[in-house]
């Protein structure tokens, strides 16, 4: 079977699209341009150090952060050397892409406030109340528990529909 975008050519880049795709309107690179394109996030600006571990603290199911440097050959920051993070995938079945991308937001969002261009954020992330929130301060759990009602409120109006979970559960990974 052939990639879906040849920008996702590892199951690992396609788990991670859907999170950290949330940031490439911002001045971040995603990696596209590099052999790595969404296993790593980056800027000249950024602290590839302090923002591994500021991840890493945060304990989120599925993933663990390292600082890395990359120079994207083409889209953002084409030719520039980039300090950021790499995202290893350590357990695919607890990894909740888009509560990472968030959480990565946020992290960039507290720690480069100055230097991070989130003006656009809110054209992927797509929904009005979680990006006021965002832009208030809030954490990603207090942003996901935003959606949640919304969220429940689809599940049970759309029973066996569009469910990214088990059959069981069918819980969505967000």
């Amino acid at each position: 079977m052939g990639r879906p975008s040849p920008n996702l050519r590892t199951p690992t880049q396609a788990l991670l699209y859907p999170g950290v795709a949330l940031l490439e309107t911002t001045n971040v690179s995603v990696g596209r341009g590099t052999d790595t394109p969404f296993e790593v996030v980056g800027a000249p600006w950024l602290d590839g150090s302090t923002l591994a571990r500021t991840l890493n603290l945060r304990r989120l199911p599925g993933v663990r952060f390292a600082p890395v440097e990359f120079t994207p050959a083409s889209s953002v920051h084409a030719g520039e050397a980039c300090r950021g993070i790499r995202v290893s995938v350590v357990d695919r079945a607890s990894v909740r892409p888009v509560a990472l991308g968030l959480e990565i937001a946020v992290a960039l969002r507290d720690l480069h406030p100055g230097d991070w261009d989130r003006r656009r954020l809110g054209g992927l992330l797509a929904n009005g109340a979680a990006l006021a929130r965002f832009e208030k301060g809030e954490t990603a759990a207090q942003i996901e528990a935003g959606w949640a009602a919304a969220l429940m409120e689809f599940e049970r109006r759309r029973p066996g529909s569009c469910s990214t979970g088990s059959e069981a559960g069918g819980r969505h990974r967000l």
